[in-house]
């Protein structure tokens, strides 16, 4: 993978993503929408996107469970809580964050368990995964934190390499009782927009390939998830460098000195 090809087209919409009023705050809200739909789809909510967008506008869907109600609502407020804070004082992001971005994904939906690391083992159906047991997590979380902040302290991997490791091995660890894919993405941008990189979707349509490369990965210890997020970081910078000229050209309207003509027409 060649990350400064992906550092070279960052630098190119570089002065969009740092303009809020021009870039951020034009496309951060549909983002957030289709976002949400497809984080909480990977996981099963059955939810469409156009059902996901009205209950973000703060409609009600009367056939719908609650939980899946829920789960709009607070991926939502985690997405805007990671979106908040990539301007903050605090440079390193932690596992105080990772545990904040847990507690608001399952509000409401399971407070017993939220913030807080899983009691009970657990594995993947249909598969023979078995993940950590419960009285291993804290030395593997702080061993995991440790590695995290180090990395960000060093800054010698590349944003986009580190959003992806971060992912696979909370992932990995999966360390709560549910919310562990959601929380994972979310840091995942996260790390991102620390590094003032655009944040990533993974589509439901893209879960098959997902999983597929978090599993070859984690049995096989080859870089296909590396890849998996390079990949879709490169499309993601293509798209909002196609994106970019749109706005140069609405930059070179508005700045477009207007004609001698209309100035004499107002001056009769």
């Amino acid at each position: 993978m060649d990350y400064d090809k992906l550092t070279e087209k960052y630098l190119k919409i570089k002065p969009y993503l740092n303009d809020k009023e021009l870039f951020y705050y034009k496309f951060v809200e549909d983002f957030d929408i289709e976002n949400t739909y497809h984080s909480n789809a990977i996981e099963g909510n059955t939810l469409t996107l156009m059902e996901t967008s009205l209950v973000l506008e703060g409609c009600s869907i009367g056939s719908k469970d609650m939980r899946e109600l829920f789960e709009v609502v607070n991926h939502s407020k985690a997405f805007n809580y990671i979106f908040e804070t990539k301007d903050n004082n605090k440079p390193i992001i932690d596992i105080e964050d990772i545990l904040k971005i847990h507690s608001m994904i399952l509000n409401n939906i399971d407070d017993y368990n939220k913030g807080v690391y899983r009691r009970v083992n657990v594995g993947i159906r249909g598969t023979n995964i078995i993940f950590p047991f419960p009285n291993d997590l804290p030395k593997l979380m702080a061993e995991f934190n440790n590695w995290f902040v180090e990395k960000q302290k060093i800054g010698i991997m590349h944003p986009v390499e580190l959003a992806s490791k971060a992912h696979f091995e909370l992932v990995n660890i999966h360390p709560f009782i549910d919310g562990n894919g959601r929380t994972s993405r979310l840091l995942m941008n996260m790390v991102l927009l620390k590094n003032k990189y655009p944040p990533i979707m993974i589509k439901v349509e893209e879960k098959l390939e997902y999983i597929n490369a978090l599993n070859e990965t984690r049995d096989n210890k080859t870089n296909a998830f590396d890849k998996f997020i390079y990949k879709k970081m490169d499309e993601r910078l293509d798209s909002l460098l196609e994106l970019s000229k749109d706005f140069e050209v609405e930059k070179d309207i508005s700045e477009k000195p207007k004609s001698k003509k209309k100035s004499q027409d107002r001056e009769r």
